[in-house]
């Protein structure tokens, strides 16, 4: 059928009126003219969204029966800005005639947040995407009470996702009020200076204003750059808006009945930043020091432009600063104007710049006036002196300078500074005298532009004389009597004569030979000669002292200058003079037996009257011996030593050497007596004096022969006395005389029970003390005393060698078994005296003291000693040893190796100082007591108490969680002394730590939260109890690398614990997210450490213990007939309480992949594919960890929906009347074309 046939039928052309009637009647339900006063909405066609909608509680009319689906969305728009709808429910039949109202429907709250989400959401900042149009739309819906969902893509069931667009307009709300941080802030600029202001929330405002003087350079994101452009910027403003899509002024609500309500939003109340601006001055800092860098105070400056206009005067304060603030930028000069004393001024220009918001600085350091000292050095006569020395010193005596005069005499210091000095000479050339009085001098400050004052100094000096004296003394003659020698001698008649011609500088004072005085010694021997000049001269004696030769001599003087007294004006000197004196010598002759025998060798001592020894002199073969010159005076000889065999002459013979004697010698004759004696011996007990009877005694000559002496008996009978035996009373005699000699008495035989006295030496001589005794004469009494046996029992500790209390013991004689003294010891010796010489005992220890070993009996003979025989008896303490054992490292754990090294260490009590001593040990495992390792040390006690260690070394590569234990036995001499040997002794134990793991994984269930709970046991071994130890674990996705996280580190769990048994078991869990997982499995190693040391691993990777592993359920969904992959298919996996885990969608080849571990799971297809039938069934999962390849593969086919008329377009009511018409005429047209078709049909045949 074609248009020319319908319009020559009026049937036809009746019809097709009707059909645009009935077309253009449904159009002209959507177009409704406005007046000039109202507005016309666009409504755009596009539509780019289906959604469903309900009534939300916050709606005033909420009723959970307001559901709405289907509908469809595009944007809005009044005289081309954007409006949006508040009432979502209500079509727009009539887009036209919109008139403005008010909207006090909505609370002040809704309308300012509707303000603010129309502000920044659809044309903020350049955004206005389609998602970005509908999240503002559907905020605002939100505000007014409408709750949309199910929001997907017009035309598809694709989701429309604005989650992100409404998070970024509520982050921007929530920003609205934040200004910079420099809001309301006055900052300092200066012209021709560019900046930049940066803060987070600049790139949320715009530029609103700029103040003169201030140009935008650049305004990026967070930071606006800007340039100074002249000084108008001085208290202008910056002004910063912000950003918004909404325009300034006041919202509008449009209105009309029947219609949709909508807003044009509109900011009423713009958010303003503010930054105030500030011309910066420069300003100038002057800093016045002096040149020892002091502060100078009260410096006045001035300042000018032009070194010609001073601008101004500055003084500095006490900080030596002055500031001139507020100065426009530019060259300024500065000069200095006056200063302070004791400164030198200095009144040149100095140019400085200044620039704007800086400080320009200025040191000015002005010299400091000095002072000099000139020092002028003559003699009392007027000469000038060279080379004396000055120093000179300020007022607190420190030396600042020294001075040598020059040739002129005269010398000048270096600068001083400004002050008190004192002037005083040190050293002055010979021979004048030192004057060290100080002169002081002060230099004072004259004027600002006088750099050096100088004052001057003249120093006067007198030259050094000397006092002479001269003594005269007996000169050195007698060698005898040498303290005579230097004898003052008085009397003397003594001259004096300049040697030369004596001067003092240019000044002549005596002339040589020139007589200068003469005197006579006084009572000391001395003459006297005051203040001479310095020089040669000499003396003579004219007059001798009485009784001595008259000098010839002439004695040279020569007084020198003493430079070791240069500040003494007159200084002393001294010269000595000596004479001659008489002597004379005297003769002794020394005889005996009435002067026949000439005694030689006699010792005589010669004397003065007053007892002063002249010396010793021997007679010779003759008897005689001649004294050595004496002087005049008085004598005595003394006899001091006889002549051998005779007694000494005690008597003082006296004689005098007189003037008359000199040179002659004077005669004494003298004479000595025979030296014999008996000897009588008398024998006592060396304690108790108690006479001694039959001690028998020898006598021997000095040539050892046994001395005898004959005698007659009661008989008349000559007898020969070669022993002597003491009676009773202790006492035995010689019969006859010994003669002059050494003897040696001998006691061959001492009473029983005493010791034998040593020979007794004695002599018969000029020195033996003897008594006369009646009938029997002189006679030498000998004393012998006898010392009985003393035997001294001690005990000890043979440890500390102190004595002990406590010990049962006997004293034994060892032929007849006699007890002698049963006992219990007290800390004393026991002393026996006269034990038998020669004879045998026992002490025997019957039982020893509490915590020693019994001693062993001791066998001793009684020695013929006057020594104390001692006895001692030692105990030797029971020695005690506990152990300390550790590894190498001081620690009681550690990690297996295959050499290990345990250092014992044993502490030792009550050892024997030197004695040697050996320790074995045994290192057992506790529970079966093996024998691990053997070990021995040898030492010697340096202490009773102390350490030593012994090493064990052994093979721990098979005894992974064993607890060790040390036995220790300490011997001497093979003797077992001590052991410690105790299973539970912790000081004795070690550890070998072994851990061993067990992994799982927790239940995965929605309580999981996306979460992985893996829990490892872990089972320990060989662990010290109450130690604190830490447990890190960690995930191996193979056999070198770890589980990271997503910052790239590994995942580690750790835990610290404290165990009380040596074996336990401990716990770390791993918390991690499921979707950092892959499948296959996860291996936990563990690491347990001691503080910072690992002592124990479990890195197995192929231990089942240690392995979780994660499978894979893959779901495979396809068409049942076309065996394509479907896309888009969404599953549930739940968990075993049937709660949803995880929701997928197929991917483009169909497949949807779920990663769990071990446990119970099942699926379902809970969303089919539009146009395809859910397969509604559930598919269980049982995951045992163990499925090849880790994973359960699932295929599952879906049919299509067969074709249905599509429904839910969400149409309004006019539009299905509109529809409805429309379907009617287009059947109506249909009816009426088959009609016709088949009337021509008809025509044809």
């Amino acid at each position: 059928m074609n248009l020319n046939s319908i319009r020559k039928s009026p049937k036809k052309f009746v019809l097709i009126s009707a059909i645009v009637s009935l077309i253009l009647t449904g159009f002209s339900l959507k177009t409704i003219s406005a007046n000039a006063s109202t507005v016309n909405v666009v409504v755009g066609k596009n539509y780019y969204v289906t959604y469903d909608f309900e009534r939300s509680t916050r709606h005033p009319n909420y009723h959970p029966s307001y559901q709405y689906y289907n509908w469809h969305w595009g944007d809005l728009h009044v005289d081309g800005q954007i409006v949006y709808c508040l009432d979502p429910e209500t079509k727009i039949p009539s887009p036209n005639g919109y008139t403005s109202s008010n909207w006090n429907d909505y609370t002040k709250a809704q309308q300012d947040r509707m303000i603010l989400i129309a502000n920044y959401g659809a044309g903020y900042d350049g955004n206005n995407s389609a998602k970005m149009r509908f999240a503002t739309q559907v905020m605002i819906w939100d505000v007014a009470g409408w709750n949309v969902k199910n929001i997907r893509v017009f035309g598809s069931q694709s989701s429309f996702d604005i989650s992100n667009e409404i998070a970024l307009i509520n982050s921007r709300i929530a920003n609205h009020t934040k200004r910079p941080a420099f809001h309301n802030t006055t900052q300092s600029v200066k012209v021709g200076e560019t900046f930049t202001l940066t803060d987070s929330t600049l790139s949320s405002f715009d530029v609103n204003s700029l103040p003169n003087g201030l140009k935008l350079v650049n305004k990026s994101g967070n930071s606006l750059t800007l340039e100074v452009t002249s000084n108008a910027i001085d208290n202008g403003s910056l002004s910063l808006i912000k950003k918004a899509a909404n325009k300034e002024g006041s919202s509008i609500v449009y209105k009309k009945p029947g219609n949709q309500t909508f807003a044009m939003f509109k900011n009423d109340d713009p958010v303003y930043a503010t930054l105030h601006f500030e011309l910066a001055f420069g300003n100038i800092e002057i800093s016045k020091k002096d040149t020892n860098g002091n502060i100078i105070s009260n410096a006045v400056f001035e300042l000018s432009n032009d070194k010609s206009n001073i601008i101004g005067t500055y003084t500095t304060d006490s900080n030596g600063k002055a500031t001139i603030n507020d100065l426009i930028e530019g060259t300024y000069y500065i000069r200095e104007k006056s200063v302070p004393s004791p400164l030198i001024v200095d009144t040149s220009w100095k140019e400085i710049k200044v620039t704007a918001g800086q400080t320009a600085t200025l040191s000015a350091t002005n010299s400091i006036a000095v002072g000099k000292i000139e020092v002028t050095k003559k003699s009392i006569h007027g000469d000038l002196i060279p080379g004396a020395s000055f120093e000179i010193r300020d007022k607190n005596s420190k030396l600042v300078d020294e001075l040598i005069t020059d040739t002129n005499g005269y010398a000048q210091s270096k600068d001083l500074i400004l002050g008190s000095y004192s002037v005083t000479e040190v050293n002055v050339p010979e021979p004048l005298v030192l004057d060290t009085t100080p002169i002081n001098v002060t230099i004072q400050y004259k004027d600002q532009i006088t750099p050096i004052v100088v004052e001057g100094v003249e120093k006067v000096n007198d030259y050094q004389r000397s006092d002479l004296t001269l003594n005269k003394v007996e000169n050195d003659w007698d060698t005898l009597q040498p303290e005579n020698n230097g004898l003052i001698l008085s009397g003397a008649m003594i001259e004096l004569y300049a040697k030369e011609d004596i001067k003092e500088g240019s000044k002549l004072i005596y002339r040589s030979g020139e007589l200068i005085g003469k005197e006579v010694t006084n009572t000391v021997g001395q003459v006297k000669f005051h203040n001479l000049p310095l020089g040669e001269y000499f003396a003579k004696e004219t007059v001798a002292p009485e009784g001595y030769i008259l000098s010839d001599n002439i004695w040279n003087i020569s007084l020198k200058y003493d430079s070791g007294k240069m500040t003494t004006e007159v200084i002393s000197n001294e010269s000595t003079l000596t004479n001659q004196t008489v002597y004379g010598k005297s003769k002794i002759h020394k005889t005996s037996n009435g002067g026949k025998e000439f005694l030689q060798g006699a010792i005589f001592g010669l004397f003065t009257d007053s007892g002063e020894s002249l010396g010793e002199f021997i007679t010779d073969s003759k008897g005689e011996l001649v004294s050595p010159n004496l002087r005049y005076g008085s004598y005595y000889w003394q006899e001091l030593k006889a002549p051998t065999g005779y007694y000494l002459d005690n008597t003082k013979h006296y004689f005098e050497i007189t003037l008359d004697d000199h040179q002659d010698i004077v005669h004494l004759p003298i004479t000595n007596e025979y030296i014999e004696m008996k000897l009588q011996i008398i024998k006592t007990d060396a304690e108790t004096s108690i006479p001694l009877q039959g001690a028998v005694f020898e006598i021997y000559d000095e040539n050892d022969e046994l001395v005898t002496f004959s005698f007659l008996d009661e008989n008349y009978e000559t007898q020969v006395q070669n022993q002597f035996i003491t009676n009773v009373n202790g006492v035995a005699f010689t019969r006859g005389n010994l003669k002059y000699g050494n003897y040696t008495l001998v006691e061959v035989e001492a009473p029983k029970g005493y010791i034998r006295q040593e020979p007794v030496e004695f002599s018969i001589d000029e020195k033996t003390t003897s008594i006369e005794l009646p009938v029997i004469g002189r006679t030498k009494v000998q004393e012998v005393s006898n010392q009985p046996t003393t035997t001294e029992i001690v005990k000890l500790s043979e440890n500390s060698g102190e004595p002990l209390e406590g010990a049962h013991l006997q004293l034994i004689h060892k032929e007849t078994n006699e007890i002698l003294l049963d006992w219990i010891s007290d800390g004393e010796p026991v002393v026996f005296k006269g034990l038998y010489i020669g004879e045998p005992y026992v002490l025997k220890e019957v039982k020893a003291p509490n915590e020693y070993f019994a001693a062993d009996p001791i066998e001793f003979v009684v020695k013929e000693t006057t020594e104390i025989q001692t006895i001692i008896m030692l105990n030797e303490l029971i020695p005690e040893i506990k152990t300390q054992a550790f590894y190498e490292d001081g620690d009681k754990v550690n990690l297996v190796k295959e050499e290990m090294t345990v250092i014992d260490t044993v502490t030792y009590e009550n050892l024997v100082v030197g004695k040697e001593y050996t320790l074995r040990g045994k290192l057992l495992t506790i529970n079966t007591q093996e024998s691990i390792a053997e070990s021995e040390i040898t030492f010697t006690a340096g202490n009773p108490n102390g350490t030593i260690d012994l090493t064990f070394k052994f093979d721990a590569s098979l005894l992974f969680g064993k607890t060790l234990v040390v036995f220790e036995d300490l011997y001497r001499d093979e003797r077992l002394v001590a052991t410690h040997s105790d299973l539970t002794d912790k000081d004795q134990t070690i550890y070998i730590p072994n851990i061993k793991t067990s992994a799982s994984a927790n239940e995965y269930t929605s309580n999981s939260k996306g979460f992985v709970t893996i829990n490892d046991i872990i089972r320990y071994e060989g662990l010290e109890p109450n130690r604190e130890y830490q447990a890190i674990g960690w995930l191996m996705i193979d056999m070198e690398n770890e589980l990271l996280n997503s910052d790239g580190e590994r995942y580690e769990a750790s835990i610290v614990f404290t165990p009380t048994s040596t074996n336990g078991t401990v716990e770390v869990s791993f918390n991690i997210p499921i979707k950092l997982l892959t499948k296959g499995n996860l291996v936990i190693f563990e690491e347990l450490y001691i503080e910072d040391k690992l002592i124990a691993e479990h890195k197995d990777f192929h231990d089942p213990e240690q392995t979780v592993s994660f499978i894979k359920i893959v779901i495979q969904k396809i068409d049942v007939d076309t065996h394509l992959p479907l896309e888009g298919v969404e599953f549930t996996l739940y968990d075993v309480n049937g709660n949803p885990l995880e929701i997928l969608k197929t991917d483009e080849h169909g497949l949807a992949r779920f990663l769990v571990p071990k446990g119970n799971y099942y699926t379902k297809e809970t969303k089919a594919l539009e146009g395809y039938i859910s397969s509604g069934e559930t598919y269980d999962f049982k995951i045992l960890g163990n499925e090849e390849n880790h994973e359960v593969v699932l295929k599952i086919e879906n049919k299509k929906i067969p074709e249905l008329p599509k429904t839910g377009t969400g149409i309004t009511k006019n539009e299905i009347i509109t529809i409805a018409l429309l379907s009617t005429g287009i059947f109506l047209i249909f009816l009426h074309l088959k009609k016709k078709e088949s009337e021509n049909e008809e025509n044809k045949d």
